[in-house]
């Protein structure tokens, strides 16, 4: 209590005419209650009336949302994640459904950076075809619907293992998790699927897009679906929209674009509505030979900045620039269907050592998208010349480049570029984390736009982080780094080995200036609730290897398991509403 009333001490000691906290002015309380986190506020609040009174004003509350969350780039469930919508929610709510809201996000954010954070809702859900299934079933995918708040989640169930993988059954079904008891609204059953994606781009048209190959033509034929959730009185139901030729791998569904590539390496879009190929975006030609493809060129992720395409490959980063729409209309005008305008990468970047797996995400801006390119978060394990991969989880930052500027945007000039603008703007390492894998044990990560990484692996021992246990899993999760990021450090000697990239440090910078990001990075470290320095372990199963598949909403504090034997399982982190 002596740490809540410190202000209020100081403000006494300060003034002759101050001799309680009932004598001080109404803006002066909301200027101390402004300094106070909400715990403190909650706490100050059983003092006197005075103060409790004055705690129930909306504007302490709107600060108070706005200082300990909107600013800061933390989730608040309940609320509407659109920028362009949040302000307008936020003006709507009282004083009273600003407080609980504030509270709630207070206490979810808290027990989501704990050591062991609680879940205070689960629901199961089984697979419908799992239940006939004379083979088995399998959990292939799971995944929340982007847009809906965490309503609805799409799981992909392989329930019809057949040895011949042109006659496999799998389903796709689209759960209501709002129902008090969740069951699945709308189903697809695909035989023979080759890939799949569901859109990355919030409350986007196109759900998702499915390739098969045609058994009479042997094409590979991609369909295009969407699911009606608006229409009253009509239950959703997949509804196609297109169908045109593609390419084998299947990368992602964004927006109207899908995102291809083939054995090749190139990485094409195409326009899901026409069904036409608009880019190809090139890889390197090794020796002039157009037949020799590297394995290290293979796409893996890709990411769309404004008008912009990131491509993280097994061991490169490429960066392009789409022209604008009029030049890219006049020369798709002249090109042909199997001629594509080409594009050359203007910016890349090679890791010291191939990837094994990767996901990646853009930190969402408290300021919104207007606020200019994103750092991009990348969580990775990288590869070995054995059948397992490095019991190590690495996370980088690709730094954006602070001088870009559409406007000084040049081609040719790597200086202008938002990213890899500069052998400094490269990625560089910010977590390195335990995460043993045994061999033939299921395990996956994710990453959140508000900077959760989440991953399956199987430590099991706490006291033995980088051993694999003989038998169990984890699922963990850290929240990554919430502060700026320095510049790499500078003067690395080229010739060491045992660095994976360049790090924070201050090796070749200015002692002053190293001093000072030191003491930024601590205080805001600091203001996170000290997010980001520890892993928490969300679930623990020493005795089986059941789960495959994760997903993620940091938005409402969920996350979704799949289990090998198609069964999904999504626990709630935030305190009910």
């Amino acid at each position: 209590m002596d740490e809540i009333l410190k202000p209020f001490h100081l403000l006494t000691l300060q003034s002759k005419h101050v001799t309680n906290i009932q004598d001080l002015p109404v803006d002066i309380l909301f200027q101390i209650f402004s300094e106070l986190d909400v715990d403190h506020l909650l706490a100050l609040r059983r003092t006197c009336r005075t103060i409790e009174a004055a705690t129930r004003d909306r504007s302490v509350w709107h600060s108070a949302l706005s200082a300990h969350f909107l600013q800061r780039g933390l989730p608040i469930p309940g609320l509407h994640h659109d920028h362009d919508k949040e302000e307008e929610t936020i003006l709507k709510l009282t004083a009273s459904e600003l407080e609980r809201l504030v509270v709630r996000a207070h206490r979810f954010w808290t027990n989501w950076t704990s050591a062991q954070p609680t879940s205070f809702s689960h629901v199961h859900l089984v697979p419908t075809r799992r239940l006939w299934s004379n083979t088995g079933s399998r959990n292939l995918s799971v995944e929340f619907l982007r847009g809906w708040s965490g309503r609805y989640l799409m799981t992909l169930t392989l329930f019809d293992s057949s040895t011949d993988r042109e006659n496999r059954r799998y389903s796709f079904e689209c759960w209501d998790l709002s129902l008090q008891q969740p069951k699945p609204i709308a189903e697809l059953l695909v035989a023979g699927l080759l890939g799949y994606a569901i859109n990355d781009v919030p409350g986007s048209t196109h759900v998702l897009a499915v390739t098969r190959r045609e058994s009479r033509t042997n094409q590979l034929i991609t369909t295009i679906y969407t699911i009606d959730f608006t229409t009253p009185g009509v239950d959703p139901w997949f509804r196609r929209t297109s169908e045109f030729n593609s390419f084998r791998t299947m990368l992602g569904l964004h927006g109207s674009r899908l995102i291809v590539t083939d054995t090749d390496q190139e990485v094409r879009i195409m326009d899901v509505d026409s069904g036409r190929l608009s880019y190809s975006l090139t890889v390197p030609i090794i020796h002039a030979d157009t037949t020799l493809r590297l394995p290290e060129h293979h796409c893996l992720e890709y990411e769309f900045v404004d008008s912009f395409v990131l491509t993280f490959c097994k061991q490169w980063i490429f960066l392009y620039h789409l022209p604008s729409s009029d030049v890219a209309s006049r020369a798709l005008a002249a090109a042909t269907e199997s001629e594509p305008l080409r594009i050359e990468p203007i910016a890349k970047y090679k890791w010291r050592w191939r990837i094994d797996t990767l996901s990646i995400s853009p930190r969402r801006h408290p300021a919104g998208p207007s606020s200019g390119p994103p750092n991009i978060d990348i969580l990775m394990r990288f590869d070995t010349w054995y059948p397992w991969p490095v019991n190590l989880l690495h996370h980088f930052t690709l730094p954006v480049n602070p001088a870009f500027s559409h406007s000084t945007f040049d081609p040719t000039e790597p200086s202008t570029f938002p990213y890899l603008a500069s052998p400094t703007d490269s990625p560089f390492i910010v977590h390195q984390l335990a995460s043993p894998v045994r061999l033939f044990t299921p395990s996956d990560m994710v990453l959140a736009p508000y900077g959760t990484a989440l991953w399956l692996d199987a430590s099991t021992d706490p006291t033995t982080l980088s051993q694999a246990g003989d038998h169990g899993q984890r699922i963990a999760s850290k929240v990554l780094t919430l502060m700026p990021l320095p510049k790499p450090r500078a003067g690395l000697d080229s010739s060491q080995d045992d660095h994976v990239s360049p790090g924070l440090g201050s090796g070749g910078m200015d002692p002053e200036l190293a001093s000072a990001i030191a003491l930024e990075s601590d205080s805001q470290t600091a203001r996170a609730g000290e997010a980001g320095r520890h892993v928490s372990v969300l679930h623990v199963q020493e005795t089986h290897e059941l789960w495959s598949r994760l997903a993620v909403n940091e938005e409402e504090g969920q996350v979704a398991v799949g289990y090998v034997d198609g069964r999904v399982s999504v626990y709630s982190y935030a305190p009910p509403a």
